[in-house]
């Protein structure tokens, strides 16, 4: 996936016309840039990711060879923080009676190869199992990450199972060798199971 720089004052409309050849291709631009907004220009010098081929290779093509870079911004721009640009929260409630399920991957910015991640729940049950004796690791709720390049092509992050405590409220918990574009946590359940997942936090180290 190539990328360019936003001039002064460009929206993803601008960027759009002169790297696809159409608008229709700017909620592609938003897709690969989720820290963007539509209607207000992007910071000078953003780097926006392309995901797209030209959709009107013409037009992109005259563009590019008469140096145009269409300005429809007025004057205001998107204020980034280091914060934006490298922590992702996904707000969930997702209840584990639903059964197992794959969470919408998420988009990183900025990874070197080192992740952390932070799941916060409540009700965590494991359906009846008796405490005494305690539960091992096969009776409890596991959290794995997957991985992938290009958003659609997932594969399975080694070592990046967990199981969630009972007792505790929230897990965080470090991945490194990483080397992808999107990454998804996924859920393996205990049958029966219960409670809330309500948030899991990606954060780029």
């Amino acid at each position: 996936m190539r990328s360019v720089p936003a001039n002064n004052n460009q929206t993803l409309f601008d960027l759009s016309i002169q790297e696809l050849g159409s608008v229709d291709g700017v909620f592609d631009l938003l897709e690969a840039n989720t820290e963007l907004q539509l209607d207000l220009a992007v910071p000078s010098g953003t780097k926006v990711y392309i995901p797209a081929l030209a959709m009107d290779s013409r037009v992109a093509d005259y563009y590019s060879r008469n140096g145009i870079k269409p300005v429809s911004g007025l004057g205001e721009e998107v204020q980034l923080s280091d914060e934006d640009l490298t922590m992702i929260t996904q707000n969930l409630e997702y209840d584990l009676v639903n059964g197992d399920h794959e969470f919408p991957s998420v988009r990183l910015f900025n990874l070197r190869d080192r992740l952390t991640v932070q799941i916060n729940y409540s009700g965590i049950a494991d359906g009846g199992i008796p405490e005494d004796p305690p539960r091992d690791w096969h009776d409890m709720v596991g959290i794995y990450i997957d991985q992938s390049l290009d958003g659609i092509n997932f594969s399975h992050v080694p070592r990046s199972q967990v199981f969630l405590d009972p007792d505790a409220q929230t897990h965080t918990y470090n991945i490194i060798g990483l080397l992808t574009n999107y990454v998804r946590a996924c859920v393996q359940l205990v049958e029966p199971s219960q409670g809330i997942i309500h948030q899991i936090i990606w954060k780029v180290l």
